[in-house]
């Protein structure tokens, strides 16, 4: 602050006395000035070139407080859905889903998931993210062939704990993108002590790419994104208002469902008749589409290890929106994208939203609309 001379006060300065609360004038201090020493007509004594006024309290008010950002959420469109899958290269990562594992984490920000069987016709999860993030994704398993085979569908880096030998051959052979956790350092995968060996396997989505750098894959995705509808619609007017796959029954059963909600336009997804729900919040797993993907299936050794006929072509269902129709699929070799057609032979458009694919042995009969 600048500091005044003696003596010398700006226009319209006024100062308030800390006891009093007065004001008091530079002017009367002149006047007592010259009482106290007599001044006579014709002394100079100088006068301030204004008279300073009363302070007067001016009333400011408070500034409005700013309103608050407004969170817009991306909007369900086949724009949003086809820019996500372009965000960065897919990473594709082999989920257990065997009782003790359950609830899975993560599974909530995947684009796509596989139901598959595995040993003994329990099945695991095939979960697709393009995004990074901080969050868990997991308990993490062990790699088999015909997952592998839906990973080099979409150009991805494969995630897995181990596999079985002819998954390590195909691995080596087809020289696939993979991230192994026996391989990987403990700040890429690590084990979490709520869940039992081996049901306990997890990582980040950026660890998983962190490595993925480490190993020099490259990033940039090549593949074609699969075709969204621009305006949402049911597929037809056959009512699939719910659907239940039993791959084996019992009380450690393996039975997904989706039940739809009219309100949300979703399926609520079941196991074992119960909502599905993630881990890292408890939140129940809602769906756009569901795929139903019936291949031949067959055990081929000893330890219940199967062969799943995906390449080629075979039926199914599609639905969506309260509704299904039936479809066929086609897959011309192990890299090649499974196209999923309507009877009339057009490719099918997924309503924007999370897809999940059921594929099903020959032998398993879908339960459509029960209680209805």
């Amino acid at each position: 602050m600048e500091r005044l001379s003696d003596n010398v006060l700006p226009n319209n300065f006024s100062v308030r006395k800390k006891r009093s609360g007065k004001l008091v004038t530079l002017s009367l201090w002149v006047c007592v000035i010259a009482a106290l020493v007599g001044c006579t007509p014709g002394s100079s004594v100088a006068e301030p070139e204004a008279e300073v006024q009363e302070p007067v309290e001016v009333s400011v008010p408070e500034p409005e407080p700013e309103p608050e950002p407004v969170v817009e959420l991306p909007s369900e469109d086949s724009q949003t859905w086809t820019a996500r899958w372009l965000i960065d290269r897919p990473v594709f990562v082999m989920m257990d889903n065997h009782a003790g594992a359950r609830p899975q984490s993560g599974l909530k920000e995947a684009l796509f998931v596989y139901e598959m069987l595995a040993e003994g016709n329990i099945t695991r999860y095939e979960a697709v993210f393009t995004s990074t993030g901080d969050y868990e994704v997991g308990p993490i398993r062990s790699a088999r062939p015909y997952f592998i085979n839906r990973a080099l569908e979409y150009d991805g880096l494969y995630v897995h704990v181990g596999g079985s030998p002819q998954a390590f051959n195909d691995l080596s052979k087809l020289k696939v993108a993979d991230i192994d956790g026996l391989s990987a350092g403990r700040n890429i995968f690590w084990r979490r002590s709520h869940k039992k060996i081996p049901h306990n396997m997890y990582s980040t989505l950026n660890a998983i790419r962190k490595d993925a750098d480490r190993k020099k894959y490259r990033v940039e995705p090549e593949f074609d994104v699969p075709i969204y509808a621009k305006t949402a619609a049911p597929p037809s007017e056959d009512q699939a208002g719910s659907v239940r796959l039993v791959y084996r029954q019992g009380s450690s059963g393996y039975a997904s469902g989706y039940l739809y909600d009219e309100a949300l336009k979703a399926y609520s997804r079941q196991v074992n008749g119960a909502p599905h729900v993630d881990e890292l919040d408890n939140t129940p797993l809602m769906v756009t589409n569901v795929i139903i993907q019936t291949v031949r299936t067959k055990t081929v050794d000893n330890e219940g290890r199967l062969v799943m006929d995906d390449v080629g072509s075979g039926q199914g269902w599609y639905m969506s929106m309260g509704a299904r129709i039936p479809i066929q699929w086609e897959k011309a070799d192990r890299r090649a994208q499974t196209i999923y057609k309507t009877e009339e032979g057009t490719a099918i458009q997924l309503n924007p939203g999370v897809t999940w694919i059921q594929v099903i042995p020959q032998w398993l009969e879908p339960v459509w609309n029960e209680g209805a």
